[in-house]
């Protein structure tokens, strides 16, 4: 059969070439690492650290200059780069280069990655495999151009039995709704008008990760010590700024929530609140006192809500400061800081003094000269920020101004959950209604088409506004990887045709459940700066093509469930399971393909990062072994076992554990280079 569809015949070929230059590789390639002083003497040795090689270069090599390259306005580090030269034997130049992460240099067949720099030196992994990379290179090609030729083989049992499904109408449908409040009186504590805090809100405050809004940093001041996203009413800046000017008023509120058999015996009673008075009295702190286990997770949570409470309550947690340092990164200071040296002495002043006259002003009740003075330290922080982003940011595509407006915009309405809530109650509405073999048209059909619509531009806007915000291509960690998957199932779900509903059904199911998975990790919490290595084209393209994968792995595990649970009159129990298992025959190739291309795109990427395309890292090791177990029903004619529909629904069922340890399994348990995903 296989030598019947050159499709199949280059495939494997490419397979079995890949496999050859991963050998030559290995047993052919050297790899080593180097460590240069900068402005030091050329050398020509390296350490080596695989392949057969006495571990000196055919020229010398000298590290001119390095340097960390920083994320406009903040300390977290852009890029990593060395300038080499190269010279022969007599010390006449033969070649110059710029190495940093993921920019790559190759001169006189030798390869430079960025490893390492410190101040007075830099270390580099060097690597020569010109025939193991030219091999490897061109499966991987020839690999591509076997699985685009396969989608156009006439004679191949995919194209038949997407004919046969072409042929077949298998009917699903349907959609529902949902929809609470209450109140309570109590004296409110004294904190800003509602103008003059939203006016506050309009502030950068630095995180200890990123320059963030300082709406954004009072939202989750909120969240975090009071596990609420508002208090009595009160916006998040009331609230923020009525615990720096009105302590007196604050500290006697139920603010801080506590949890946990030990917290609750400590503050006596069955409370989830307490004062922040009572983890202070004539005993000194609560938490302190003999007999209080500390490594008690309970007792940790509370210590930390109390310590963000105080770095509140003292000015510390506002950093509001940027400063620029010797090095290219900006620190960020708040009034409880010493002034540093190279400081601006009249800069200094007035910032050390806005918090006393901004006091002032609220006690006399002066609001319009507080606001003045807020919109003075904005329009400090904005002209700097713009200031050190057109100097040499990668990535902004909007002003200070702009980014503040839109993460805070972001933040607060693109929220994933309803979408998820609409998707999950869709895909399990019409599956059920496919399990009892009921066969709807219409409305409830078109229902299912504007659901997808509506989905998928909601999580595609949250995923623009994303990159706006960050200013990066928002396919980095967990949160935006599953919004990701969620905007292809959606997409799947609107385009899929009309007369297969079943798929339709499964993939807003898959889009749902995808969405509320990234909701729960919260809309700001893993926006932060990139790490250096993940700034490449190829992270995004790598992304994509597995995503779409396990959405195509996840909507065939709910196919499956559909027809293994079908029953009807008759023989309509057949039928549901035979229409599954050919909608899973049809999508089947296409998973493997996507999950195929993926892991070499990856590969491509680490080796443009870390100068070898394969590790065995433990997620990539898991991401081959998912592939390989998809890829044994894809050979049904030969392993025949795989033609009868009952076997192939409860493979792919089962299969996709797989992938769920792959994507959640291998990151908790694990670890490894891609614990970050």
């Amino acid at each position: 059969m296989l030598f019947k569809n050159p499709a199949a015949i280059i495939i494997h070929l490419a397979l079995v070439v890949i496999v050859a230059g991963a050998l030559i590789t290995h047993f052919c390639g050297v790899q080593g690492t180097v460590t240069l002083n900068f402005g030091g003497e050329p050398q020509c040795s390296f350490e080596v650290t695989s392949g057969p090689s006495e571990g000196r270069f055919p020229f010398f090599v000298q590290a001119q200059s390095g340097r960390v390259e920083y994320r406009a306005g903040t300390s977290s580090p852009g890029d990593f780069a060395t300038d080499l030269k190269l010279s022969d034997g007599d010390g006449k130049e033969v070649g110059r280069a710029r190495v940093s992460m993921n920019r790559v240099p190759q001169l006189m067949g030798w390869r430079f990655y960025q490893t390492a720099i410190g101040a007075e030196s830099t270390t580099l992994t060097v690597s020569h495999d010109p025939v193991g990379i030219a091999v490897t290179y061109s499966g991987y090609v020839l690999l591509g151009a076997g699985m685009l030729m396969f989608f156009f083989t006439r004679r191949s049992y995919w194209r038949s039995a997407v004919k046969r499904l072409a042929a077949l109408c298998v009917a699903f449908t349907a959609f529902s709704a949902m929809s609470a409040a209450g109140s309570g009186v109590e004296a409110m504590p004294r904190t800003l008008q509602r103008p003059l805090a939203h006016e506050f809100g309009k502030l950068w405050v630095w995180n200890g990760v990123r320059v963030e809004p300082m709406h954004v940093f009072a939202s989750d001041f909120v969240k975090g010590v009071y596990g609420s996203s508002s208090y009595r009413g009160l916006t998040p800046e009331q609230v923020i700024t009525g615990w720096l000017f009105f302590y007196d008023d604050w500290k006697h509120e139920p603010f801080l929530k506590i949890k946990g058999e030990q917290m609750r015996q400590l503050v006596g009673g069955d409370r989830t609140h307490v004062a922040l008075t009572e983890m202070f009295g004539s005993g000194g702190y609560l938490l302190d006192r003999p007999g209080v286990n500390r490594a008690d997770r309970s007792v940790a949570e509370t210590d930390a809500r109390v310590g963000e409470l105080s770095a509140v309550v003292v000015g510390d947690a506002f950093k509001l400061l940027p400063v620029a340092c010797a090095d290219g990164s900006t620190e960020w200071l708040s009034w409880a800081d010493r002034k540093p040296g190279g400081v601006d002495a009249d800069v200094w002043f007035n910032f050390e003094n806005a918090l006393e006259e901004m006091s002032a002003c609220v006690a006399e009740g002066r609001n319009v000269r507080c606001g003045e003075i807020v919109n003075e330290l904005v329009a400090m922080q904005n002209e700097y920020l713009k200031g050190v982003e057109s100097a040499g940011n990668r990535g902004y595509l909007l002003s200070p101004q702009a980014r503040h407006a839109t993460e805070c915009f972001y933040f607060d309405w693109m929220k994933l959950w309803p979408v998820g809530a609409v998707g999950v109650l869709g895909g399990v509405v019409l599956t059920v209604l496919s399990v009892g073999g009921q066969r709807r048209r219409g409305r409830l059909r078109m229902a299912v088409r504007l659901t997808a619509a509506v989905s998928l531009m909601w999580v595609v806007c949250a995923l623009v506004l994303r990159g706006l915000v960050s200013g990066y291509v928002p396919m980095t960690n967990g949160h935006e990887t599953m919004a990701l998957l969620g905007a292809l199932a959606f997409a799947g779900a609107l385009f899929v045709p009309l007369r297969v509903q079943a798929v339709g059904g499964g993939l807003l199911l898959v889009g749902g459940l995808a969405s509320l998975v990234a909701a729960m990790s919260g809309a700001s919490a893993q926006i932060g700066p990139l790490m250096p290595v993940l700034a490449s084209p190829w992270l995004s393209l790598h992304v994509m093509l597995v995503m779409a994968a396990y959405a195509l792995a996840a909507l065939m595990a709910v196919l499956s469930v559909v027809g293994l649970l079908g029953k009807g009159k008759g023989d309509a129990d057949v039928g549901v399971l035979d229409s599954a298992s050919l909608l899973n025959e049809v999508l089947l190739v296409p998973t493997v393909f996507l999950l195929a291309a993926g892991i070499f795109v990856g590969a491509v990427w680490a080796n443009q990062s870390w100068g070898r395309y394969w590790g065995w890292d433990p997620k990539e090791t898991c991401a081959l072994v998912t592939m390989l177990i998809y890829a044994l029903p894809v050979h049904a004619r030969s392993v025949g076992i795989f033609r009868s529909a009952r076997v192939r629904c409860v493979y792919l069922l089962v299969a996709f554990a797989s992938v769920l340890f792959t994507y959640f399994g291998a990151n908790y348990f694990l670890g490894g280079l891609h614990s970050y995903a």
